[in-house]
């Protein structure tokens, strides 16, 4: 399935499917952007398992990496420049102020990548950014 698919597909075709073989094809293509496979799964060398058989949900980067980093700037878009509830100033004061009980806070919130709709945060500097607004 191409990446530009991922915003208008909401059902699964079998036919389009990743597969061992398109998999290691797509590994030879060595181009992430268009295939979304960056490397050749080391555990596929394990004799029962294979990337395309044993599928599973990485929170750090399915959730924390991937979607909060959009989901989160979105919400703040809304919320700061759309309805203008308080400014990111205050954010920023109150999340510097904010005890955090994990390591890596997250860092100063800018205007500039909240209205392009990506956070560039690593996966613990989300989570505990997503604890914060809680």
């Amino acid at each position: 399935m191409a990446r530009l698919d991922f915003n208008t597909t909401f059902s699964e075709q079998e036919e389009v499917l990743r597969g061992p073989d398109s998999y290691d094809d797509d590994v030879l293509i060595c181009n992430p952007t268009m295939t979304g496979v960056k490397d050749c799964c080391p555990y596929n060398v394990l004799p029962s398992f294979h990337a395309t058989h044993n599928v599973y949900c990485d929170i750090m980067h399915d959730i924390a990496e991937g979607v909060c980093r959009y989901v989160i700037a979105s919400v703040l878009n809304c919320l700061i420049y759309d309805r203008k509830y308080f400014a990111l100033d205050t954010l920023n004061g109150r999340k510097s102020a904010f005890s955090f009980d994990y390591s890596s806070p997250p860092p100063l919130l800018t205007a500039d990548n909240i209205k392009k709709g990506t956070l560039y945060l690593t996966a613990i500097e989300m989570l505990n950014l997503v604890l914060a607004l809680n």
